[in-house]
């Protein structure tokens, strides 16, 4: 059995760790506690089924979906493998949606209001968000933009929404009405006379129904139009300084939108993801309308009639297929290693890949529990380098002293879970090394294989552009 060890002089210090959280220290003093230890509903990181609840919906909404053998877009979701959950509540009303004349052309861009011109609220309170409904109520489109927190949380959570009529910008505390937007907000969202604005929404979509609830109808995805326009770069970085001569603060891409009360450096770096993109939404549905390009058969063939046959039309068929996505909780198979494991880039023997299994199935489970992610229980880095094993070793006829110390390095280097717990890691570690996988440094076809095949011949529907 490797037991642990203290690291004597001269060796790699335990780091110290804070108390706070069941890793270690939040990752910003302003966090006093985990939101989610004071929710009501706990999440639910257990191995069944995600189940969808959909909330504000009104008969219409409630309506149920069209058979999946009619629905062109359930069947173009399930080739990018999307579709395998439910069917999506507004699934008909998304493949018959009526394009008014304007949703389709511009003639002229509405010019964006500078941010002192611009009335900015933030909403918090139960009141301000059924007052953000009613004005929402009234307009024909708004642009939406979320803020998540996948750090410390099994499957992440929202902290913002940001919200962009024609006139006024707001920020929704996610953490503050976690229970009360999808009331209020979700019969806006599903309803298809209105146009919502995201950018890289691949994952927004998610979010919203896994937090709040919400199903999109009639989006129009400015990431997608920005593939279809085969723009030097797809980002919305680029696009704000393209279209808008706007340069975003870089420094806070990694923020910890967990953080009470918002900094104004931070507001203003949320409220700028969507200040500024109906003008951009403009000029690209310009853009669309004067490009007489070619519209791919594989787009063509499952694009309902009421779709038109060009470009904008292609991204509103774009759009509506990634809208159509399901929300579901991570799953974790006997074999859900291996696509982790080819992604890392390493060639291990049986004994490296036994441990890197034991070691990937021990953190996953710590972290659904803990309701943290599974890198803060245990980084990738230190899940490949304690797999490869003591230099010289590698597992294989190991010195039981060597491997503990090679233990106690490798988890004093980040202040989580496993540096507190090597008596554990060093437990799997000597239960997995028991074990051979002979097929460990072979490329096998599986999933990830076939998603790889299934994206070289489809248009991509990626939320990298989402930066």
């Amino acid at each position: 059995r490797i037991q642990p060890v203290r690291l004597g002089a001269g060796q790699m210090p335990r780091t110290k760790r804070r108390q706070g959280t069941p890793l270690g220290p939040h990752s910003s003093p302003a966090v006093v506690s985990r939101p989610q230890d004071a929710w009501d509903v706990k999440p639910d990181n257990s191995y069944a089924p995600f189940v969808h609840s959909p909330r504000g919906l009104g008969p219409e909404g409630a309506a149920g979906p069209s058979p999946a053998s009619d629905d062109g877009l359930l069947a173009r979701a399930q080739r990018l493998g999307y579709g395998s959950a439910p069917l999506h509540p507004l699934s008909r009303a998304v493949r018959d949606l009526e394009f008014e004349e304007w949703m389709l052309r511009c003639d002229q861009a509405q010019a964006f209001r500078s941010f002192k011109g611009t009335p900015f609220t933030y909403v918090d309170t139960e009141p301000g968000v059924r007052a953000l409904a009613a004005k929402l109520k009234r307009e024909r489109i708004f642009a939406v933009d979320l803020e998540n927190h996948s750090l410390h949380s099994y499957q992440g959570f929202l902290c913002l929404m940001q919200i962009s009529t024609r006139t006024e910008d707001f920020i929704v505390d996610c953490l503050a009405l976690r229970r009360e937007i999808g009331p209020a907000l979700g019969g806006i969202f599903a309803d298809g006379t209105k146009v919502k604005v995201i950018h890289g929404a691949n994952s927004d979509v998610l979010w919203l129904q896994r937090d709040l609830g919400i199903y999109v109808a009639n989006l129009f995805d400015t990431g997608q139009a920005a593939r279809a326009l085969n723009l030097p770069k797809f980002g919305l970085a680029f696009l704000l300084q393209h279209y808008c001569n706007y340069n975003t603060d870089k420094r806070h891409q990694m923020a910890d939108w967990r953080v009470r009360p918002l900094p104004g450096p931070l507001s203003l770096y949320a409220r700028a993801d969507t200040h500024f993109l109906l003008y951009i939404y403009d000029r690209l549905k310009m853009e669309l309308s004067a490009r007489r390009s070619e519209v791919l058969d594989s787009v063509l063939e499952d694009m309902p009639p009421n779709y038109p046959k060009d470009l904008v039309g292609a991204v509103l068929w774009q759009s509506a297929v990634i809208s159509l996505q399901m929300y579901e909780k991570p799953a974790f198979t006997e074999t859900s290693y291996l696509d982790y494991y080819y992604k890392q880039r390493v060639t291990f023997d049986p004994k490296q890949l036994a441990v890197f299994a034991g070691l990937f199935a021990w953190r996953d489970a710590k972290a659904r529990d803990l309701d943290e992610s599974p890198e803060a229980v245990l980084a990738r880095t230190q899940l490949v380098d304690l797999s490869r094993g003591p230099k010289k070793t590698n597992w294989n006829g190991h010195n039981a002293k060597a491997a503990a110390l090679h233990v106690a390095k490798v988890c004093a280097r980040k202040d989580n879970f496993s540096a507190s717990h090597q008596e554990e890691v060093c437990e799997v570690i000597a239960s997995s090394v028991k074990q051979d996988i002979s097929h460990g440094s072979k490329r096998v076809s599986g999933p990830s294989a076939e998603r790889e095949r299934r994206a070289a011949t489809e248009p991509s529907l990626t939320g990298e552009d989402k930066c």
